[in-house]
């Protein structure tokens, strides 16, 4: 086990907002204002944003791309948030941050347009095993799917060489990469992701689902089923078109979902064409 080395990794992870392009400040705080019981407006939100130049740049530029399809311009901020609404606006902040973190990364290293793809697909996902759980935070189960993997981003941009070899063991073992990274230095990337996230001020019910991905029995009670929808998002990602492992169809029955539906549901998702136009705002 390569305890330094990982106990090294952790250090560096306290580095990482040097990588963002915004604040961790201003964006807790425009997670505080744009959730659904902030009682803040639009302008009060739209002045927090605009104190930022790149921030609202990279705004404009999400809002006009083609996953959103609007009909005309957007040329201010105010006029983005009216026609998005707080949960998409949400997201947009998370897109641009994830998206200038991910182009810091050795392409030589990872492949970010499979990166994206599956984060994408897992946001999709969360999204919908949320709707038919009947969960009122499906919009904020989309953000924890597009985050939930941060932590392998952030292996790749501190430690590439542990990358390497852990991808290495995955595949001379054919285990999963969580399960490989436990082998090497006894830590996962759910975990490292989390502990970024906090440090960027962002809620518990999103750091903990993430944190506990690879594992929801461990999650707190409040946030168990949240784990379990992204955990179960994770496997049906890799395995939307065949059967998943015994433990998932346990988590199915836990969220009192039917199997058939629900990989009904995940087959309709996989074809959606937002994954697409999502993954090139992403991924450019």
């Amino acid at each position: 086990m390569n305890f330094k080395l990982a106990e090294h990794f952790l250090a560096q992870l306290s580095e990482a907002e040097k990588e963002l392009p915004v604040s961790p400040a201003l964006l807790g705080e425009l997670f505080r204002q744009t959730s659904s019981d902030s009682p803040l407006s639009l302008d009060d939100i739209s002045g927090t944003i605009s104190r930022d130049q790149a921030l609202t740049a990279g705004v404009l530029s999400r809002a006009n791309s083609a996953y959103y399809g609007f009909q005309g311009k957007i040329s201010s901020i105010s006029r983005a948030i009216s026609l998005l609404g707080l949960s998409e606006l949400r997201k947009i902040l998370l897109f641009v941050t994830m998206s200038a973190l991910s182009r810091k990364a050795d392409q030589n290293v990872i492949d970010l347009g499979n990166y994206w793809e599956h984060q994408c697909l897992v946001a999709f996902l969360s999204q919908e095993l949320g709707i038919l759980c009947a969960r009122d935070d499906y919009q904020e189960l989309f953000v924890t799917g597009i985050l939930h993997d941060l932590g392998k981003l952030m292996l790749v941009l501190y430690q590439p060489q542990v990358w390497r070899k852990v991808s290495e063991i995955s595949a001379q073992k054919k285990v999963a990469f969580f399960q490989a990274e436990h082998e090497f230095w006894g830590l996962d990337h759910a975990v490292a992701g989390a502990l970024v996230l906090k440090s960027w001020n962002l809620p518990e019910a999103i750091t903990e689902a993430i944190s506990a991905h690879h594992s929801p029995e461990t999650a707190e009670q409040a946030c168990a089923e949240q784990a379990m929808i992204v955990s179960l998002a994770d496997a049906i990602s890799y395995h939307h078109d065949r059967e998943i492992s015994r433990e998932y169809h346990q988590i199915i029955g836990l969220l009192g979902l039917d199997e058939q539906k629900t990989m009904e549901a995940a087959l309709k998702v996989s074809s959606d064409p937002g994954l697409v136009s999502l993954q090139r705002m992403l991924v450019h």
